[in-house]
């Protein structure tokens, strides 16, 4: 869980060994982990694996990841909802976030608002949730540069809506990309971003 192109390889080898033993659920699990680190390549094994799994969260999955594949919203915003009423509250925000980005994309800007303003309520349920227990820092190279800007705004004390201002941007944006830090860096609160989350020293 350090992050960058090795850690998703690891994780698809993971996966692939898991396959091999006919360990379908840790196979479909290991792969959305895969997808939620940035591996596209693992949103087609995702499904499938989801597919032929009979759980709730291999439904939910297999939703997720054919809304990604066929680029479909509502799909997604479906998964979303699904994954509410399940208690997975991040799945649901990853699968709200990345319906919201498809929407950005093909122009829909009243949906995508739409979309965000769940998002943003979704988002709130994760405040103090952690997947797994880290003992260093999230990996700043997987931020973006827009990410890192807001994570500099907020680290300087800046609240939402200052960052949205100064930016030029929604406070509901900023509380996406602030979701998108949190997840990227292992960490759950605000008050637990530091220096050394952005590669500066702590002086």
């Amino acid at each position: 869980m350090e992050g960058g192109p090795a850690s998703r390889d690891k994780l698809r080898q993971v996966a692939d060994e898991a396959a091999e033993r006919g360990i379908i659920s840790v196979q479909m699990v290991v792969l959305e982990l895969a997808v939620r680190m940035g591996d596209t390549t693992a949103v087609r094994p995702l499904y499938d694996a989801a597919a032929v799994n009979q759980s709730v969260l291999g439904g939910i999955l297999s939703h997720l990841a054919w809304g990604v594949l066929a680029k479909d919203p509502a799909r997604l915003r479906s998964a979303s909802d699904d994954a509410v009423a399940a208690r997975y509250f991040l799945i649901a925000a990853d699968s709200l976030a990345l319906a919201v980005s498809l929407l950005e994309a093909q122009g829909s800007g009243q949906r995508a608002r739409q979309f965000r303003a769940v998002l943003s309520e979704r988002v709130s349920r994760l405040e103090g949730i952690t997947l797994y227990p880290q003992d260093g820092c999230g990996n700043v190279a997987d931020l973006t540069q827009r990410e890192r800007v807001i994570a500099t705004l907020i680290l300087e004390g800046h609240s939402n809506k200052d960052a949205a201002e100064i930016l030029s941007i929604s406070v509901r944006t900023v509380e996406g990309h602030l979701y998108r830090i949190f997840a990227k860096l292992g960490i759950s609160h605000r008050e637990d971003l530091t220096p050394l989350h952005l590669g500066m020293r702590d002086e």
